[in-house]
């Protein structure tokens, strides 16, 4: 939906009625300050209504907001709102907050105060940051505070020696790998909108009488051109789209990003394609165009624009290059819609503006390789421009090349003509620190983040929703990945509203891509799914095959963390159809990795082992993957009965690895090791702490009880643990802790416990093979042989190739009091 708010007003954060609180920066529904749970769907609903709440809001409004779509049943639609309803304690019936509004839709009834935003803090520089000099002045306008670097976590004493080990527990990916890996990449697609540097161009006012010649001036949507045959102006399909959609933007209008139309097309063309952008921004104007070769050579180029109330408006030009005559047809076509064209290039200016569109539409088609051709064959003159050693850089960004990106990045920092220009300089900050987010340098990428909305903060404040949604973006995927969740979730709430408003549906996707992500890392797969589904709806069809993958290895984790080994393999399945256009070696792993960890979770041993060790993965990678890489192969050691492996593995990986608020990742394999090191008989670590300023995770407190052994003094670490675990509510973490704490029970005699909390995960047993080895472990203390059956049947199903749990002979002995 294309949003109501003029392009000048930030708009509410939140609303306040009655008991309740909507919280926009947090998408939050509160009850006396309470969280109230709800699906994605429902509270977007609550967004357009109270967004709207002046007005009713007509049903294929309310639809293109809920579903990005109009073609949903009554049926769906109605149970959106009756779950909106309960939300706020309302109903068909009393009707005091939605009310229907019969043939029509639904309007907001309820009294309400809505939140204005702050005025945004002064944006500080970094000193380590080595690259950037001194830091921009100005602030941010963003709700989150600027990024600063948290003390370092204190630590607690030293922790003893274990005595014995707890069986294997199930396989959990909720790390922030997927806001490093995931959050990162979805970024790097984002700049792309940012693509057509130039100095900004005056902005003329809108002619008076515009609204009655476009019904919907904040919506105009450029088609891909028509063009003939001949491989040598291919590219003009989707160059020229972009390069007309540029010219119509920087004369005022408010074009959405050529990807965002590309990705609502889909694969529909000509009138099928402009029915489709109809039904999805019913306000819309659509302009398309044909290119037509000249009998004396040249080219013609028409264009039409087409208002929602079909009122059409048509221009054309010749030139002897197809720039010139889009340019000329596009300036006639502003002239009719009363807007002043913005200046031309001519020259070698046009000469180099042709080979960037040309480049513009490899990337559109997500032709990388083609990309980089055109760019290294410019003549010296051209390969020396800003303009185009930007566009080197963001193809090694894109391709995984990510130190050679950042050089690039810092060499344009430090060219005068490049730098500037605060547009072009907050462009560069923001690609450099995705770039520092890809090498785990995250208060250095932040602060590049805080650096970039300062640059763009100088622009006039009427400017820029696509540029600052963007960044903040890749801000809240910095501040995440530091454990700064509060911070991260307002960024990416500004962000989308940002995106929304400028009409970037595909920017909106990697929003919810990253929610998604996010709540991955707060241990809450069902409310990631939910927002990892609505992304994937817009990637699916689309060319945005970077976004496609890792949102797919997102919800391949999620489904992990559900328990549901097989759905994780089949999103896994569809990542592997993508691999053949995905350039990027991190991706690669990241794609294996995911594969792998599904078929240890599903006892595929052999599989997952030869996937690890094929050669297509070898290289060596950023941080963020070669951990994963490491905790994936822990994983594999410990699960096929190899412990002194999986401790050399995590010793190796552990001894250069510093912990950063956050990093459960780093938790997990240092639990895996604990254990693997009482399976072996070899000694815990050395030194080794419980870091609590920032909280300690259930997997380091799991790993501290490991290393206690059977004594009283776990039983602290073991309880807290649980009580984090159930807060998150994520089967794979409830078994987590279960598969430690049950057999420390039955080796303590407390047999009632032991039982109380192997019922708890029992309701997995049919999926699970680590809670079947529960039910085994309970059944031999209690002395049950028919629970004790049907138990050993479980194991021996979902066993696969995992060896068969050690079963302690003084466990079975146990005695029920």
């Amino acid at each position: 939906m294309l949003p109501t708010l003029p392009a000048n007003d930030p708009g509410p954060t939140g609303f306040r009625f009655g008991a309740f609180e909507l919280d926009l920066g947090r998408r939050e529904l509160r009850r006396d300050g309470v969280q109230v749970e709800m699906p994605v769907r429902v509270f977007e609903c609550l967004e357009c209504l109270l967004l709207n709440r002046d007005r009713a809001v007509g049903r294929d409004e309310l639809l293109q907001a809920v579903f990005n779509r109009t073609d949903v049943s009554d049926g769906q639609l109605a149970q959106v709102i009756l779950r909106a309803r309960r939300c706020v304690d309302d109903d068909g019936q009393a009707q005091h907050s939605i009310r229907t509004v019969p043939r029509f839709g639904f309007r907001w009834a309820a009294p309400t105060v809505a939140w204005t935003p702050t005025a945004p803090a002064a944006a500080g520089g970094d000193a380590a940051d080595a690259g950037a000099g001194a830091a921009e002045a100005g602030g941010p306008p963003s709700p989150a505070p600027a990024a600063q670097k948290p003390a370092p976590a204190a630590e607690s004493a030293p922790v003893a020696e274990p005595a014995a080990v707890a069986a294997a527990s199930p396989d959990q990916r909720r790390s922030r790998w997927l806001l490093l890996a995931a959050g990162t990449v979805l970024l790097a697609v984002a700049g792309l909108a940012w693509w057509s540097w130039r100095p900004a161009p005056e902005v003329p006012e809108a002619a008076a009488g515009l609204a009655g010649v476009v019904a919907d001036p904040a919506a105009t949507l450029v088609l891909p051109l028509s063009i003939g045959d001949g491989d040598d102006i291919a590219w003009a399909r989707l160059g020229l789209m972009d390069y007309v959609a540029e010219r119509l933007r920087a004369a005022g209008l408010s074009v959405p990003p050529s990807e965002s139309t590309l990705a609502l097309l889909g694969t529909a063309s000509g009138d099928e394609g402009t029915g489709q952008l109809r039904r999805a921004v019913p306000g819309a104007t659509v302009v398309g165009g044909q290119v037509e070769p000249l009998s004396g050579g040249g080219w013609r180029l028409r264009l039409q624009a087409v208002a929602a109330d079909g009122l059409r408006l048509q221009a054309e030009a010749e030139a002897g290059d197809l720039l010139t005559a889009a340019a000329g047809a596009c300036d006639r076509l502003l002239a009719a819609l009363g807007r002043t064209a913005p200046a031309g290039p001519d020259g070698a200016a046009l000469a180099l503006e042709e080979r960037l569109q040309r480049v513009r539409a490899a990337f559109l088609a997500n032709e990388l390789d083609t990309a980089r051709r055109i760019l290294e064959a410019a003549p010296p003159a051209q390969l020396s421009q800003p303009q185009l050693r930007f566009r080197l850089a963001q193809v090694d960004y894109r391709a995984g090349a990510i130190d050679d990106a950042e050089r690039a990045f810092d060499a344009l920092l430090g060219d005068p003509e490049a730098a500037g220009d605060p547009l072009f300089r907050a462009r560069l900050l923001a690609y450099r620190g995705g770039a520092r987010i890809r090498r785990n340098a995250l208060h250095e990428a932040a602060a590049d983040y805080d650096r970039a909305l300062a640059a763009l903060a100088e622009r006039p404040a009427d400017e820029g929703d696509l540029e600052h949604g963007a960044v903040l973006m890749g801000r809240a995927v910095a501040l995440a990945a530091l454990g700064r969740d509060d911070e991260a979730t307002a960024d990416f709430g500004a962000a989308r509203s940002r995106l929304q408003r400028a009409g970037d549906r595909l920017g909106v996707a990697r929003v919810d891509a990253n929610l998604g992500a996010l709540e991955l890392g707060r241990g809450r797969p069902a409310q990631a799914l939910d927002y990892l589904g609505s992304a994937l709806a817009v990637f699916e069809g689309s060319t945005a095959m970077n976004e496609l993958q890792v949102t797919r290895s997102a919800q391949s984790a999620a489904q992990l963390l559900r328990l549901d080994a097989a759905a994780a393999l089949a999103a896994s399945d569809e990542v592997q159809k993508l691999l053949p256009k995905t350039p990027d070696p991190a991706l690669r792993l990241a794609a294996a990795l995911d594969r792998a960890n599904a078929l240890i979770a599903l006892g595929r041993l052999s599989e997952a082992r030869r996937l690890l060790e094929s050669p297509d993965i070898a290289a060596r990678s950023t941080p963020p993957y070669e951990h994963r890489r490491a905790e994936t192969l822990v994983e594999l050691a410990w699960r096929s009965g190899e412990p002194a492996a999986a401790v050399a593995i995590a010793d190796a990986v552990l001894a250069d690895w510093t912990r950063l608020p956050g990093d459960t990742l780093r938790d997990r394999v240092r639990l895996r090791r604990a254990q693997a090191a009482a399976a072996a008989d070899l000694p815990p670590p050395t030194g080794t702490r419980i870091d609590t300023a920032q909280g300690p995770t259930p997997d380091l407190l799991l790993a501290a009880a490991v290393e206690l052994g059977d004594v009283d003094a776990a039983g602290p670490l073991l309880a807290e643990a649980l009580a984090l675990a159930e807060a998150r509510g994520a089967p794979a973490g409830i078994v987590e802790v279960a598969s430690v704490q049950v057999p420390w029970l039955l080796r303590q005699g407390r047999v009632r416990e032991a039982e109380a909390l192997a019922g708890r995960v029992a309701p997995w047993l049919d999926r699970c093979h680590d809670c079947a080895v529960l039910q085994l472990r309970l059944a031999l203390a209690l002395d049950d042989p028919a629970m004790a059956d049907e138990a050993r049947a479980a194991v021996r199903r979902l066993a696969g190739e995992r060896r068969p749990p050690p079963l302690p002979s003084g466990e079975a002995a146990v005695i029920v009091p």
